[in-house]
């Protein structure tokens, strides 16, 4: 996982350059810019609307956790499918994803304290384990 960004101003139409630079550069060519910037502004609206983390899975381009405010995101890879495995069906690897993702968050959470206040390397860890759990779905 890499995190990207830094502090910044929390309008939610104005989605900053150098964050989508960091976001590109971690992915590689599984994301181009339009599918970043449509992200981010999605995550930035929610965020406006309330939301603190928002979490956005890419299939098998991986996923996307925009931190609050919007200013910073954590970048994770898709896990390789196992050996000799392929694609049977892809149907639920979304919700397999977010179900291991909060039983990770929730594992790694200090009792009395808030997901938000875990650093980017254990929700980092979070979304890998999120990620192996989504690729066994398929399989």
């Amino acid at each position: 996982a890499r995190r990207m960004g830094g502090e910044g101003d929390s309008d939610p139409h104005e989605i900053d350059g150098g964050l989508v630079d960091a976001v590109l550069d971690a992915a590689g060519p599984r994301l181009d810019r339009e599918t970043v910037v449509s992200t981010l502004s999605s995550a930035r609206a929610l965020q406006h609307a309330g939301a603190s983390n928002v979490l956005v899975t890419l299939g098998p381009r991986g996923s996307l956790l925009v931190r609050p405010g919007g200013s910073s995101a954590v970048y994770r890879p898709p896990c390789p499918l196992p050996p000799g495995s392929s694609v049977v069906d892809e149907t639920g690897a979304g919700d397999c994803y977010r179900g291991a993702f909060a039983a990770s968050l929730l594992g790694r959470c200090p009792p009395g304290a808030s997901p938000g206040d875990l650093d980017d390397g254990t929700l980092g860890g979070c979304m890998a384990r999120a990620s192996a759990a989504g690729a066994l779905a398929v399989t």
